[in-house]
């Protein structure tokens, strides 16, 4: 499958532009994006997992459709305390979105998602040894769960 960058149209060589990313047409169908209002790129399956993943930020793109990024310099969970925080911010992101009149397969993916995001315990310290150079998602990845980005939600 065709994985996509969604930018908004019109804004070459200006950062912060990627508006969402879509690992498939489907995907793209239930963020509702109007090809005519963004500019659609399309990356190879590693680009898409390192930004979905965290790993790399997208900065722009240019008027040859080639993406810039840049490295995400933090990446590291510090301590318990960071990790409960990032845990419980991207509850509330997915919290935000479950539910919301979204098709059934949409809103079963990202409740399996958000289970495995809330079985996640920073606490247990035969799991996890700070600080942790890794993203929550490439924790999860490591662990098998099948990772969505906050990019990949409806707006």
């Amino acid at each position: 499958m065709a994985k996509k960058f969604i930018f908004t149209k019109n804004l070459v060589d200006i950062k912060g532009s990627l508006y969402r990313i879509a690992a498939s047409d489907e995907e793209m169908n239930v963020l509702n994006i109007n090809p005519s209002d963004q500019k659609i790129i399309t990356v190879t399956d590693q680009e898409f997992s390192d930004v979905q993943k965290g790993i790399k930020n997208v900065l722009s793109y240019n008027a040859s459709d080639v993406i810039t990024f840049e490295t995400n310099s933090d990446r590291s969970i510090d301590n318990e305390d960071v990790f409960l925080t990032e845990q419980e911010n991207l509850l509330k992101i997915l919290d935000n979105v479950i539910d919301k009149g979204h098709d059934s397969t949409f809103n079963a993916n990202w409740i399996t998602y958000r289970a495995a995001v809330a079985a996640l315990d920073p606490r247990d310290t035969d799991t996890y040894t700070y600080p942790i150079a890794k993203t929550i998602e490439e924790v999860l990845a490591d662990n098998g769960t099948t990772i969505y980005s906050p990019l990949q939600l409806p707006a």
